[in-house]
């Protein structure tokens, strides 16, 4: 998807966008961690070394997707602290607020979503051909 370069957006939009991507994060965060069970679970009922490869490689991916998923939160709430701190500056004005908007973390917020999304579905292939 392309980026909406530069558009001016209401500061409730932001936030809202933000609210929305924190959350969607907190449930993928949680996601992982039932994946990172499951494999726990299912290793030791598997010594065949395809398994075993396949088991690591998820593993890996579990680790680098969390690592992702903390890193892209953590600039969503830097940015989540700019507006608030601009709203307090300005508390008369916070509705017509608006700001430059890159589009730049909407682009990682989608690519994060789609690289999660191809991961649970190659996992849950992987869970379905071992077990």
């Amino acid at each position: 998807m392309q980026a909406q370069a530069f558009k001016k957006v209401h500061l409730n939009d932001l936030h809202f966008n933000y609210r929305m991507w924190i959350n969607q994060l907190a449930f993928y965060k949680e996601e992982l961690k039932i994946f990172q069970k499951r494999l726990e679970e299912v290793a030791p009922r598997n010594t065949n070394q395809d398994f075993r490869q396949q088991l690591g490689h998820f593993q890996n991916h579990l680790v680098i997707q969390n690592e992702q998923l903390d890193i892209l939160k953590h600039d969503i709430k830097g940015l989540e602290n700019v507006l608030e701190r601009q709203a307090q500056a300005n508390p008369q004005h916070v509705t017509e607020m608006t700001f430059q908007n890159d589009g730049q973390i909407r682009e990682r917020m989608e690519t994060f979503v789609r690289l999660y999304d191809e991961l649970k579905h190659d996992f849950m292939r992987f869970l379905a051909t071992w077990l």
